[in-house]
């Protein structure tokens, strides 16, 4: 909205040119305003790179062509109108209508003009060594972005020079040296509002965010995105021409990449340090290095929700006593029992049972106590004989038996000769088996993990005693509640059927990208359904690594 001084002065330049007020009406000479003001660093004096209230008496020739199609009226007037208000210009704030977006596709290309332009915020280099030498603004380059509310714009970006130091600043990083094979792009730090994706084409990143909260709840793909896109968001009152080196049309290519970058520059932001890429390096790998790196910090606990607790997922369970679990050391690795609760020790060691122990034993004397004892010592004292003998009948051979290893050379080989022999050989890439992933009741994801092989069916036991009587959750009083589970008992099914549809997005694409992009899915989710648990009082938090580590919250 026009301040009140802005437009008494708007009025006074109408009731002062009658000839021009003939052809251009209240309604036209705000959007000459706003085009002007649009474009005002364009017209800035470089003689006053400080002061960019500064403007030239005469408007360059593309804006004033621009200006003159746009508008309708002669290029004098264009002009007149110029010299008139580029005072209250310079002085004014800058607003933007997307009604005038539609005078950029038509007539913008022709004047080499741009809805927006992009450029550095910068007017001395950073060198260290330059003394804050003033930058060069060298040649607008045409341009496309892609917007999440106002379609497909035509733009320019300008780089700025230091010729000291052979640094080029573009809107989104600087390179020294560019034309050196092993040079970096080095980002400025933060998350702009629009992204320098490919070497013609920016990417909105509130479009960005909106091509990931698809990825995470359609499992959309970046082909599908991009036809949607196209067919929707990008379209337009006014197309933009066509032009073979600066396409209009979204693609998958640029979806990814736009995707990926901007999760990097999200992660250093949050790590508050700087990105840095290969700036001449094949554009399909240049972020390679980068993803790995984050790969290699986020592996196991790197999940920011690792450490999640909340009312869905944890409770404290207190003994029948009244007392929680002790979390006090041991004074000697020979204790039973803390020296808080010594006494304890004196006590029967079955489960319920109060009466003293007797003198040189850990149970009481009723008979039943006291076999439970000596048939704990009986195990003890065997484990070892019980251990190996579980190895040689499972077919594993002790340390000492253990033959010299010999490391498979890839080649086809056949197996030894019995009434099942057949040919192995590997005949094309391997496949990673399955992901495994942690998950809390509450449905937070701690950590994935790929598996790159399985058990086979034949080595699983069908029944295990051991694992049914301790690993049974029905064994546990404490996770029931009458006839349902104190947890959510389908959480990890559910997250299963969420992560499992990315399958057939993923499964071309190669190490780095898919390990990065289903860390940055799950962290999504995860951000999602904390928001979720904060909204039914559920009071999530992040547990301390003291208490992590046995100590308190």
């Amino acid at each position: 909205m026009l301040a009140l001084p802005i437009v008494h002065d708007m009025f006074d330049f109408l009731k002062n040119n009658p000839d021009i007020s003939d052809k251009l009406n209240f309604p036209k000479l705000q959007r000459f305003f706003r085009l002007c003001r649009r474009h005002l660093f364009r017209e800035a004096d470089p003689e006053s790179p400080e002061d960019p209230t500064v403007l030239p008496a005469e408007l360059d020739l593309p804006l004033r062509t621009f200006l003159s199609s746009a508008l309708g009226l002669e290029e004098n007037l264009v002009q007149r109108c110029w010299s008139g208000m580029r005072t209250t210009i310079a002085e004014s704030c800058y607003w933007d209508v997307t009604d005038d977006d539609d005078l950029f596709r038509m007539y913008g290309d022709g004047a080499q003009i741009g809805a927006m332009d992009l450029i550095a915020d910068l007017k001395t280099c950073l060198g260290p060594d330059c003394n804050r030498r003033n930058l060069r603004k060298e040649a607008g380059v045409s341009c496309r972005i892609f917007t999440l509310r106002r379609g497909v714009l035509p733009a320019y970006y300008y780089t700025l020079y230091c010729s000291v130091c052979s640094t080029r600043y573009y809107p989104n990083y600087y390179v020294q040296r560019p034309g050196d094979i092993n040079c970096q792009r080095v980002y400025y730090g933060g998350i702009p509002s629009v992204l320098h994706v490919f070497q013609k084409a920016f990417v909105e990143v509130d479009l960005i965010e909106h091509f990931e909260w698809q990825m995470m709840f359609q499992h959309s793909s970046a082909q599908s995105i991009a036809r949607v896109y196209n067919r929707t968001l990008g379209r337009t009152n006014q197309n933009l021409p066509w032009n073979g080196a600066l396409s209009a049309a979204l693609d998958a290519d640029l979806v990814y990449e736009s995707f990926f970058l901007h999760a990097l520059l999200r992660d250093h932001q949050k790590q508050n340090s700087i990105l840095s890429v290969p700036h001449g390096s094949n554009q399909r790998r240049w972020l390679d290095q980068a993803l790995q790196e984050r790969n290699l910090r986020i592996a196991g606990n790197g999940q920011p929700l690792w450490a999640h607790a909340c009312k869905k997922c944890m409770k404290i369970q207190v003994k029948d006593d009244g007392t929680k679990v002790c979390r006090e050391p041991l004074a000697s690795a020979r204790d039973r029992f803390c020296p808080l609760h010594q006494s304890q020790a004196l006590v029967c060691a079955i489960d319920g049972c109060k009466n003293p122990a007797e003198l040189s034993h850990l149970t009481c004397t009723a008979v039943e106590h006291r076999q439970a004892e000596d048939d704990f010592q009986v195990r003890r004292t065997t484990a070892m004989s019980q251990l190996k003998a579980r190895f040689q009948r499972a077919g594993v051979p002790l340390l000492n038996d253990v033959d010299p290893v010999v490391e498979n050379d890839g080649s086809i080989t056949e197996a030894i000769p019995s009434s099942t022999a057949r040919l192995t050989g590997q005949m094309s890439r391997r496949w990673t088996h399955n992901e495994q992933l942690v998950v809390y009741p509450c449905g937070i994801i701690a950590s994935r993990c790929t598996f790159y092989n399985s058990e086979a069916v034949s080595g699983v036991k069908d029944s295990h005693e051991y694992c049914n009587q301790n690993c049974n959750p029905a064994g546990y009083p404490e996770l029931q509640q009458g006839e349902k589970w104190t947890f959510n008992s389908s959480a990890a099914e559910q997250t299963n059927t969420w992560f499992g549809a990315f399958h057939p997005i993923v499964k071309e694409m190669l190490q780095w990208r898919y390990n990065f992009f289903c860390d940055e899915m799950i962290m999504l989710r995860n951000e999602w359904t904390e928001e979720e648990l904060f909204k039914e009082g559920s009071c999530p938090i992040i547990r301390s690594e003291s208490f992590l580590r046995g100590g308190d919250w």
